[in-house]
């Protein structure tokens, strides 16, 4: 068993060291997250100081970006699989760069076109491509974390709002007649920050996944490896030793020895993390770990958990949309401690990515959605009935955790369901329903609450739809191996 071909399992791998490329991936997601603080923007857009539109029409750049984003990352993450990560967040970031800057633009309130165009077609095709990228990246530099090691990689997202929110309403009172003119310095701001980031993004070496899970096995893995060796040298020589560690140890040899896998097939078919995605299945012959898009798309499952994301994204995105006006409406804040306020919750919205992902891999993902789903629902239905300004901000907080909490545990969900081998381009269709959410939610919000300001019938409609898509967790099962070309469930 040779040794020296591994690749180190600490910081310092060929190609890149793991803790640097997910504090970059931080700040990369912390400059697209930027979006999140929409509300601010929105609210200043309506003044009749400004471009006096209404709040149907303010939230369509919003809408508009939020449908792009399945867009960019469904390109993104083909082509990430294809080309590597770094190409792809970099190509995207410059566009979304570019199209905020394009959006300051917007001068006034006959160039609604251009804050659409910049803003919303081109910033949300730049952001899914960028999106898409810590994603997929880090779960393979992170085989033995996915649930967590995804929720941070999302969690600089949720973050943006944070940073973006305090300081775009700074720059909208430089200029109130003229609000867009905020996005020129932001739009700067964020092409630096994703030059800097993207610069280190690099999947890891051949073999990372397996030499780690070798490292943590320690003598027991050792000598697991080495009674199949022997078993296998007595009866089939040196290809079934092989088969027989692949059994044993889910293919975490093929790469580092470079053998023919199992029935002779190539041993590409071993890919980073495939040891991690396994779970509780064998590694039987004929067995497929890794599911293809193709499959993937073959099975009820991938529709289910895009149902799932759907439903929690409508859910607290209707809330983001109109977040800043409804704090002033209903609780009474004031202008300045409602922007306030959507910062804090950009700290709830990243915190969630992180504390769901953590604690799905604790409980299980489908316990995890459950318990997303049916916290924002009961806080969507008592949040327009709220005029206590603490008591309504604890409740926008559980909406906004909750909400983080989906994107911070479906890529894991992904993963652990159809492999990490194509969890970028798996992963990437299912934005699809982030997509939908994005446009049915702010706009049906709008829609709902109106001139005449009916909060609660707006928040009433998204809470009962809410707490009715509960459903969708508890049909949802893993599925199991794919023989011949058939998915079938566990």
């Amino acid at each position: 068993m040779s040794q020296a071909t591994a690749p180190t399992a600490t910081t310092g791998e060929r190609g890149g060291n793991r803790w640097l490329i997910l504090a970059c991936a931080i700040l990369v997601q912390l400059s697209i997250g930027s979006v999140y603080a929409w509300s601010v923007f929105a609210k200043a857009l309506q003044s009749e100081e400004a471009f006096g539109w209404s709040k149907a029409k303010a939230a369509v750049p919003f809408s508009v970006v939020i449908g792009m984003i399945f867009v960019g990352s469904y390109v993104g993450g083909r082509i990430q699989d294809a080309r590597g990560p770094r190409v792809v967040a970099l190509t995207g970031g410059v566009i979304y760069s570019i199209g905020v800057i394009l959006a300051s633009f917007a001068h006034s309130a006959g160039m609604f076109w251009l804050l659409v165009l910049g803003y919303g077609i081109l910033g949300g095709f730049g952001l899914g491509m960028v999106y898409i990228v810590p994603i997929a990246m880090l779960q393979k530099w992170f085989p033995d974390k996915p649930g967590l090691i995804t929720g941070l990689a999302v969690a600089g997202f949720g973050f943006g709002a944070v940073i973006t929110a305090p300081a775009g309403q700074a720059l909208i009172d430089q200029t109130p007649t003229v609000p867009t003119k905020a996005f020129l310095w932001l739009g700067i701001g964020y092409l630096i920050a994703l030059l800097i980031g993207t610069s280190v993004f690099r999947n890891p070496p051949a073999g990372y996944a397996e030499a780690r899970a070798a490292a943590r096995g320690g003598a027991g893995a050792g000598a697991a490896a080495g009674a199949g060796s022997a078993a296998a040298a007595s009866g089939r020589g040196r290809v079934g030793r092989h088969e027989a560690r692949g059994r044993l140890a889910a293919g975490a040899l093929e790469e580092q020895q470079g053998l023919v896998g199992r029935q002779g097939s190539a041993a590409a078919d071993s890919s980073p993390g495939t040891l991690e995605s396994r779970g509780p299945l064998s590694a039987r012959p004929g067995d497929r770990v890794d599911f293809t898009q193709e499959e993937a798309l073959r099975t009820p499952q991938w529709y289910l958990l895009t149902g799932i994301l759907t439903m929690s994204v409508t859910a607290g995105i209707s809330l983001i949309a109109v977040a800043a006006g409804t704090a002033t409406d209903v609780a009474g804040y004031s202008k300045a401690a409602a922007a306030s306020l959507v910062g804090i919750l950009g700290l709830f919205n990243g915190g969630g990515r992180i504390f769901w992902g953590w604690l799905s891999d604790l409980i299980g993902k489908m316990p995890a959605f459950m318990g997303i789903l049916g916290v924002q629902g009961i806080c969507l239905l008592l949040i327009p009935h709220v005029a206590n300004e603490a008591l309504f901000a604890i409740l926008a907080c559980l909406v906004y955790l909750c909400y983080g909490g989906a994107f911070g545990t479906m890529p894991s969900t992904a993963g652990q369901f159809f492999g990490v081998r194509n969890v970028g381009a798996i992963y990437g269709l299912m934005l699809v329903g982030w997509s939908i959410g994005g446009v049915i939610g702010p706009l049906l919000i709008a829609s709902l609450i109106g001139e005449e300001k009916a909060y609660t019938l707006g928040f009433t409609v998204i809470g009962i739809i809410t707490l009715v898509s509960l459903v969708l967790p508890l049909v949802t099962r893993k599925p199991g191996r794919v023989a011949s070309g058939v998915p079938v469930t566990e």
